[in-house]
């Protein structure tokens, strides 16, 4: 792979991705806002979610990557992947059940 592209592929580029965009919006994210309002307020909409957001996590690896330019709220967490699971440390187990209906968010790295 190379990031380095000819006219014609740029071209291309551009038209796949305002194709994708223009399906997404009027496909996907329709589907998404009926559910949205449906369950959380009929003002609410997918894009209103995702411009709300204060972090946006992304799987990408700096070494296999090509460079480009990230927003501040952006983190890369590359290597992330699922491991096997392991039984929750006997502290860890006792703060969760002690949270109730309420649940606890866990995020290790």
């Amino acid at each position: 792979l190379t990031d380095r592209m000819t006219f014609l592929q740029r071209v291309k580029n551009v038209l796949i991705y305002v194709a994708s965009t223009t399906v997404g919006q009027l496909v996907v994210e329709r589907g998404y806002d009926d559910i949205a309002k449906r369950t959380i307020g009929a003002n609410y909409t997918t894009f209103a979610a995702l411009a709300r957001t204060d972090v946006w996590l992304y799987q990408s690896d700096v070494m296999f990557d090509f460079p480009r330019p990230m927003m501040p709220n952006m983190v890369s967490i590359a290597g992330h992947g699922a491991d096997h699971v392991k039984p929750l440390g006997q502290e860890l187990e006792k703060f969760v059940q002690s949270s109730g209906d309420a649940g606890v968010v866990l995020v290790t790295f």
